[in-house]
């Protein structure tokens, strides 16, 4: 009888035991839902966490402008030493006797010119004056007064101003400037002088002689007044100035519009 009653204490201690064990779950019973678990005495699942990452909205992205015919840029036209690279400034919209002179603050002169949508380096353009004070709407050069002919080249001591023109081909011609209407006299004048080159922003000057042929055409200062020559030395010995420099021209704080 001691015995049997000890048996019965040992199962009810161990079904004690075993109630509050961990039980594992098996596979299957993952695989039940929360009411199924309920009826066969199972605890639900956990709560899943799921990942929902905050959604941000994109911004908006502006269309690109295409180039479907031409392209207008605008800006200053820089002026530096050929050789060492020197700031002098930039072209002005201040003349001396009708030419145009150079200076790094003072009354800068905007220009513009409309180029192809995949320019060539080698395109002739002409640069527009932005400013609506000018006669002539274009920056250009102007055969000076002394000269023997309408030529430029290495041979000669003829020179020309830089100023503002009307539109000329790419020859010499006899259109109204700046120089003219400070002084009177008629000289030709080109506009089309003028290469740009896309990739370094560099405007090449080229005069044009009678016969369509490119000159030799060098662009110097003297002081602050803005010239192109074929020969330098002879142009300084003509001036009796020793600060004659050599210069190179390039198109810089530009703006670009696409036309269509």
């Amino acid at each position: 009888m001691h015995s049997l009653s000890l048996i019965t204490l040992v199962l009810i201690a161990a079904s004690a035991i075993l109630a509050h064990a961990p039980v594992k779950a098996t596979r299957s019973e993952h695989l039940l839902t929360n009411a199924q678990r309920l009826k066969r005495g199972l605890p639900p699942l956990p709560p899943v966490a799921r990942w929902s990452p905050t959604r941000h909205a994109l911004a908006p992205r502006a269309s690109p402008v295409l180039c479907t015919t031409t392209q207008t840029i605008s800006g200053l036209i820089e002026v530096t030493d050929s050789s060492t690279g020197v700031f002098y400034g930039y072209v002005t919209t201040d003349y001396f006797m009708g030419y145009s002179t150079v200076d790094p603050t003072e009354n800068l002169r905007t220009v513009s010119i409309t180029i192809s949508c995949n320019p060539n380096a080698d395109d002739l353009v002409g640069l527009n004056v932005a400013s609506g004070t000018d006669d002539h709407p274009y920056f250009g050069a102007i055969m000076s007064y002394y000269a023997t002919d309408n030529d430029m080249s290495s041979a000669t001591d003829n020179y020309a101003w830089m100023g503002t023109t009307d539109l000329t081909t790419a020859v010499p011609t006899v259109v109204g400037n700046s120089p003219q209407d400070a002084q009177g006299a008629e000289q030709a004048s080109e506009s089309r002088v003028w290469t740009y080159d896309p990739a370094t922003a560099a405007l090449t000057l080229t005069w044009y002689n009678t016969d369509g042929s490119a000159g030799t055409t060098i662009p110097v200062k003297v002081g602050s007044i803005l010239y192109a020559t074929g020969n330098v030395e002879q142009l300084a010995g003509r001036f009796n100035r020793p600060d004659v420099r050599i210069i190179k021209y390039r198109l810089v704080q530009t703006t670009v519009v696409q036309n269509r």
